[in-house]
């Protein structure tokens, strides 16, 4: 049951990512090797994620209640968690080293994913 857990999390983390892709990486998204349109990349994502929760529920059908509340539980001590850390990243930028490394380092024109300018292609 756990490894199929797992693997939910860890499909379905994804393809938020790339809903999501176009309106929060807009330049990434512009500059992508793969053309496709904003709306098929969500239509994509969509019925992924659809496949999967059906997937999901067919894998969980043998949890009883116990099991399910322990389940959103969890998903709801994530979710307080994710809340309270974008707060503290949007109130402390500099302090947790976001920019360093980041998709928008690589956008800004460094090149290598870094904010440090002797990594750059372009001295």
């Amino acid at each position: 049951m756990l490894g199929g857990g797992l693997v939910f999390i860890y499909d379905l983390i994804p393809l938020v990512a790339a809903f999501n892709f176009a309106k929060r990486l807009p330049n990434a998204f512009a500059q992508a090797r793969m053309n496709m349109s904003e709306g098929m990349l969500r239509k994509i994502s969509v019925v992924g994620m659809c496949i999967l929760l059906v997937q999901g529920s067919l894998s969980f059908s043998d949890i009883d209640r116990t099991g399910w509340a322990l389940v959103a539980i969890y998903i709801i001590l994530v979710l307080i968690y994710i809340h309270f850390r974008s707060d503290y990243r949007r109130k402390n930028p500099a302090k947790d080293g976001a920019d360093e490394g980041s998709g928008e380092a690589l956008i800004k024109g460094t090149g290598r994913g870094t904010t440090d300018p002797r990594l750059s292609k372009n001295p």
